[in-house]
């Protein structure tokens, strides 16, 4: 049961209204497709191990502009990190869930071990449902869920920027949706935010 997944983190006279994870198809290839776009521009290719990058210089290193070595090395380490990435993905898809109880939001993610995140109910602002390319489109489909949080941070400049809890490729999206504006109605009334001077 998802339930199950949150059982530690659950006080005794809690409630759970909704509980599901993520699509694990859509949550990897949304994840691997910035891999690979980043891949595509030589200065964000050195940050991300990009695939595009990589060819090019096994590509040069063939054509003796560069060591052959260096290109054969640059792309075997290349390779191997993108499917240790590809894995981590894997095992977080796996261990990332979204639970809905009578009295927060609770986000469990993470790879190596568990992470939790909450919010109260009553300190939740916006809900915005977002259906991508790789979502599923079925009876119920996947989609990103960003949820505001009335928290606001303080940046370098002094200006407040509200929390945002983000899910990628959240299974039954729509009806975490539903549930959750049926849970915050009233919410966002009235939003003030007073500036110290």
């Amino acid at each position: 049961m998802k339930e199950e997944k949150f059982k530690i983190v659950l006080d005794d006279d809690e409630k759970v209204l909704w509980c599901d994870g993520v699509n694990k198809s859509a949550y990897i290839k949304k994840c691997a497709s910035k891999l690979f776009l980043f891949g595509l521009f030589p200065p964000f290719a050195v940050l991300m191990l990009g695939i595009p990058y990589t060819l090019v210089l096994l590509v040069l290193s063939l054509l003796n502009i560069i060591p052959l070595l260096v290109g054969v090395i640059h792309f075997i380490f290349s390779i191997c990190a993108v499917c240790f990435y590809l894995k981590c993905l894997n095992m977080e898809a796996d261990n990332t869930f979204l639970c809905i109880t009578d009295k927060r939001v609770i986000k469990r993610g993470g790879v190596f071990n568990n992470k939790f995140i909450h919010y109260s109910l009553k300190n939740i602002g916006t809900i915005e449902v977002s259906g991508g390319l790789f979502d599923s489109k079925d009876e119920n489909p996947s989609a990103d869920l960003i949820i505001s949080v009335k928290d606001f941070h303080m940046n370098t400049d002094g200006e407040g920027h509200n929390t945002k809890l983000f899910i990628t490729s959240l299974n039954n999206a729509y009806d975490c949706y539903k549930k959750l504006s049926d849970l915050t109605e009233g919410n966002n009334e009235s939003i003030r935010i007073k500036h110290e001077k």
